[in-house]
């Protein structure tokens, strides 16, 4: 399997929680 897709995802999901993060704090943010 590929491991740089497998990387990608796991970066992928990481910034996704961490936007929900942030907007869970801050309700006016909105991710880019």
């Amino acid at each position: 399997e590929n491991e740089g897709l497998r990387t990608l995802l796991k970066t992928h999901d990481f910034r996704e929680s961490l936007k929900a993060l942030i907007q869970k704090r801050d309700p006016s943010f909105k991710g880019k």
